[in-house]
C-alpha cells in the first residue's frame, strides 16, 4: 500500500486553506489527493483487511467524525454520523483483521473533559463504549493482534502510563513505569509493546516486566 498522510498548507493558485489526506507511493511517486471536502481531514489509518482508510474529519460546524473510504477517495461514510454532535472522536485503529475499530471520544463542558474509549464494526455499526474518565486523559488506543486487548496511554495529571484493557470485559491493568510514556504499539506477535518515552523508543512485556 502507498503512504497516507495528512496535509495542511494554503494551496498558492487559490489562496484556499488545504487541511485534506492525500497518498504517495513509497518510492516517493504518484501523489494524490484523496478529500477535498470543507474541513479538516487528518489522521488517516488503513485498514489491514480492504485497503479502506479510516480518518478524522472535521466539519466546518466544529463536529469531528470517524469517516472512512476507498483507497481512491471514494466511497466516503461517516462511521460515527449517529452519534451526538458535541464530542469529538478521533485516533481511529483498526484490528488486524479489519473488522473493528477503536477511536476516542473527549468532550470539554466548562473546564471539565471527559475522554472515552469505544470500539465498532468497521461498518459503523455495533458501537461499544469501553472505558469513560473525566479526571485522567486518554491516548489513541492500539490493538493487540488478536483482537482482544487495547493497549493506550492513561495521563494522570503528571504522570502517563500505558495501560491495557480487556475489550470483552472492559478490565484494565496499568503498567508503572517511572516516567512519561507515550506511543504504544504491539509487535506482531502480541510478546512486546513498543512505546517512546523522551526521545527514546523503549519495550516492555504486557505484564510490565
Amino acid at each position: 500500500l502507498p503512504v497516507a498522510f495528512p496535509v495542511s498548507t494554503e494551496d498558492p493558485a487559490t489562496g484556499q486553506r488545504v487541511d485534506d489526506i492525500f497518498v504517495v507511493n513509497r518510492d516517493g511517486l504518484h501523489m494524490t489527493r484523496l478529500t477535498a471536502a470543507s474541513g479538516i481531514d487528518e489522521s488517516p489509518a488503513w485498514s489491514p483487511l480492504d485497503g479502506r482508510i479510516a480518518y478524522q474529519h472535521w466539519d466546518p460546524s466544529g463536529r469531528s467524525d470517524i469517516w472512512s473510504m476507498d483507497t481512491f477517495g471514494s466511497s466516503m461514510i461517516n462511521l460515527t454520523s449517529d452519534m451526538p454532535s458535541g464530542p469529538s472522536r478521533s485516533g481511529a485503529a483498526w484490528t488486524r483483521d479489519g473488522s473493528r475499530i477503536a477511536f476516542l471520544q473527549s468532550e470539554t463542558i466548562g473546564s471539565a473533559t471527559t475522554t472515552s474509549i469505544w470500539v465498532m464494526r468497521a461498518d459503523g455499526t455495533e458501537k461499544r463504549q469501553l472505558s469513560s474518565s473525566a479526571t485522567a486523559f486518554y491516548g489513541t488506543p492500539t490493538w493487540s493482534p488478536d483482537g482482544t486487548q487495547l493497549a493506550f496511554v492513561h495521563h494522570y495529571g503528571a504522570d502517563a502510563d500505558i495501560t491495557i484493557m480487556d475489550v470483552n470485559t472492559g478490565s484494565t491493568s496499568r503498567i508503572s513505569i517511572p516516567g512519561y510514556e507515550e506511543s504504544p504499539s504491539w509487535s506482531p506477535d502480541g510478546s512486546l509493546i513498543a512505546f517512546t518515552r523522551g526521545w527514546a523508543v523503549y519495550t516492555v512485556r504486557p505484564d510490565g516486566s
